[in-house]
């Protein structure tokens, strides 16, 4: 999550808001149909919880990796 958090800012920081978005809203999105299955296959409120985890944790590689392209540096502010 700070990976995320930490990143997601140096980017708006950059004036680069569309790659964040792209990656960010999708994942978050993601979340209710990952804990709405766990909740079917009987994992219970802990499958919620492993849903916002594996998000998070997406979200922080994902962001992550598109800032070490390194595209942002080309972006005129």
């Amino acid at each position: 999550m700070a990976l995320e958090l930490v990143f997601v800012g140096a980017f708006s920081g950059a004036g680069e808001t569309l790659v964040p978005m792209l990656i960010v809203v999708p994942v978050t999105l993601a979340r209710w149909p990952i804990a709405h299955y766990t909740q079917e296959w009987g994992i219970g409120i802990e499958g919620v919880w492993w849903a916002i985890s594996g998000t998070s944790i997406a979200k922080g590689i994902l962001i992550t990796a598109a800032f070490m392209r390194g595209r942002w540096k080309t972006r005129v502010v």
